[in-house]
């Protein structure tokens, strides 16, 4: 089983989380972080090491499955791919 994170952008520079077993209960959201990255981390940390993987949402859109250390160790990495992939055209 892999918990799905679910960031949201709730502002310009606001973000907060929700983690759920697929098909199971979701959490409460998170506190809010003024970077996408802190956010990643929070998210990580709050998984520990019970997960090797999360599958990812990032407003509504599904982007697939990550390491989970990756987003407690290298959380800027992830951010800057979510951002570039997010980039307008």
């Amino acid at each position: 089983m892999k918990p799905l994170i679910d960031i949201q952008r709730i502002g310009p520079n606001a973000y907060c989380h929700r983690i759920s077993a697929q098909g199971g209960t979701v959490q409460e959201e998170s506190r809010s972080f003024a970077a996408l990255d802190h956010c990643l981390r929070d998210a990580g940390d709050s998984l520990g090491r019970y997960f090797a993987q999360a599958e990812l949402k990032f407003d509504g859109l599904f982007l697939g499955a990550c390491a989970v250390d990756a987003l407690r160790n290298t959380p800027q990495a992830v951010a800057r791919r979510i951002s570039q992939h997010f980039q307008p055209a």
